[in-house]
């Protein structure tokens, strides 16, 4: 799921997944649709969340394609959260360091401040990283 939204933590309640299992494929999904217009392939899925809310929101909404939007950690990683960041990873009670080179870290963490590089993803596995060390790893 590189470029979406992850909505589907709602909707993993486990009675929620043992009804949804159980309705039938045809109000999923729009074959009438699909066969007539296979290029509107994107309106004929999620066809009963579509029926269930066309009388609630526009109708650009509810057969809108879907939008693709970036999400704000990159900014936030290079603002409002490098000192978080940098006490985490880089203070003398740190776990990662166990591990990690100091100097490899803080390299990361300049590159993606001065916006050499968008380390985005390597800034949330190290803390991601952290995190499970102290939580699971004995001291």
């Amino acid at each position: 799921m590189a470029h979406s939204l992850e909505s589907r933590v709602p909707f993993l309640d486990n009675d929620l997944v043992d009804f949804a299992t159980k309705i039938p494929t045809r109000y999923l999904v729009n074959f009438g649709l699909l066969k007539s217009n296979p290029e509107k392939e994107n309106l004929a899925s999620k066809y009963i969340f579509r029926q269930a809310m066309e009388e609630l929101l526009p109708e650009a909404i509810v057969n809108g394609n879907k939008q693709g939007f970036s999400a704000p950690e990159r900014t936030w990683y290079r603002t409002k959260l490098v000192d978080y960041i940098r006490g985490t990873l880089l203070s003398k009670e740190s776990r990662i360091l166990e591990y990690i080179n100091p100097q490899y870290i803080e390299k990361t963490l300049d590159d993606h401040i001065n916006q050499d590089i968008n380390h985005r993803l390597l800034i949330w596995s190290l803390l991601s990283f952290e995190w499970w060390c102290r939580n699971f790893l004995e001291e």
